[in-house]
């Protein structure tokens, strides 16, 4: 079975994957903001990139500790430099205009420096930095596992989770990293999948496109039943099952038809699914941006948005949403070119001192 980074294909379907999740984050944000219209778009897209953070996060460091088993402690705290230096710079950096833009206080603002109570769409952050902060201990438990056992186990985590959040759903609402942590623990279930299946194939040639179609389903589902809500009359019974039907579908449902879709493309080179998107290089560029992308989406929404009100008149919704979406583009790429590239180059001449370190042992 081929890894997934193996050749530039590969990596081509990938950012073109981030891109649609990225857009969809963007597009739930903007039809909320301009055109008061909910959707399970967000949702969908934050569960494209967390399962993939897991996937490849998992994939790579399980490789790096079968390779270098005696080095393995370098690898991890390389792992952990690359993160910081990926994650951490460009998030600072986009506190500025959020800042400004949300009126946050000098409190807030600094309860959002340190990852202490973040609001807006930073609430993912705090997660996959704790997923970071695991994941080394994961992939240090899965490799004293087989690989039949480590699946077990993380179907067994993925369901217990499941139904404890939504018993918890009804106490608390700070539930977030029990709540989305098994979208991380689908992700590393990825890799053990495609051991399994080193010869032959998952799923067969069509089966992406009928997992699409089911996605595709659940998210027109999504865009009626939140519009129903607003009209059905309110009551205790009927909120308990709408929250029930929310959370099997938007949650439980769709995160496992990413994950399957995400096997399908991984171990399906010749996909029809995986061709199309591949073939939109626009979704690779997305991609590539996806992260600044996701930091300064939601500002620049917000603040067309009050420049509207500010203005006093009510402008086309539609022309509102193709200024944003073509403003958060362009300052995505500038600011890739500008600073993430540059600080990734700085993070490598790092990890390459940590790697070239002769210890003592």
């Amino acid at each position: 079975m081929q890894t997934v980074m193996e050749n530039n294909t590969r990596v081509m379907w990938l950012d073109s994957l981030r891109g649609i999740a990225c857009l969809s984050v963007y597009f739930a944000h903007d039809l909320k903001t301009f055109h008061n219209i909910d959707s399970f778009f967000g949702k969908t897209g934050v569960d494209i990139l967390f399962i993939m953070c897991a996937w490849l996060t998992y994939d790579r460091l399980s490789k790096a500790w079968d390779i270098k088993r005696n080095t393995h402690y370098k690898e991890v705290c390389i792992f952990y430099v690359k993160r910081v230096f990926r994650i951490m710079p460009l998030y600072f950096f986009s506190l500025l205009p959020y800042a400004f833009v949300m009126k946050l206080s000098f409190k807030e603002f600094w309860e959002h420096f340190f990852l202490i109570k973040v609001t807006g769409h930073y609430w993912t952050i705090p997660i996959e930095m704790f997923f970071y902060l695991v994941v080394p201990l994961i992939v240090y438990i899965c490799k004293m596992l087989n690989v039949k056992l480590n699946l077990s186990l993380m179907i067994g985590a993925c369901l217990s989770i499941w139904c404890f959040s939504f018993a918890l759903n009804y106490i608390s609402s700070n539930n977030f990293i029990i709540y989305w942590f098994p979208l991380f623990i689908l992700g590393c279930m990825i890799p053990n999948v495609l051991l399994i299946q080193k010869s032959g194939k998952v799923f067969g040639g069509v089966t992406d496109i009928g997992i699409l179609c089911l996605i595709i389903s659940v998210e027109i589902f999504g865009l009626l039943y939140n519009q129903w809500i607003k009209v059905s009359p309110s009551n205790r019974y009927m909120k308990i099952l709408m929250e029930l039907n929310e959370y099997v579908y938007s949650y439980v449902l769709l995160s496992v038809l990413v994950t399957l879709l995400c096997i399908c493309f991984s171990q399906n080179g010749d996909s029809i699914v995986r061709k199309k998107i591949e073939k939109l290089h626009f979704l690779h560029i997305v991609g590539k941006i996806s992260y600044p992308f996701y930091l300064i989406h939601y500002p620049i929404i917000v603040a067309v948005r009050k420049m509207d009100t500010f203005c006093g008149y009510s402008g086309n919704r539609w022309l509102q949403t193709l200024f944003s979406i073509l403003l958060s583009l362009g300052l995505s790429f500038i600011i890739y070119n500008a600073f993430e590239e540059p600080i990734d180059c700085f993070s490598k001449k790092i990890c390459d001192k940590i790697r070239n370190l002769r210890i003592e042992r």
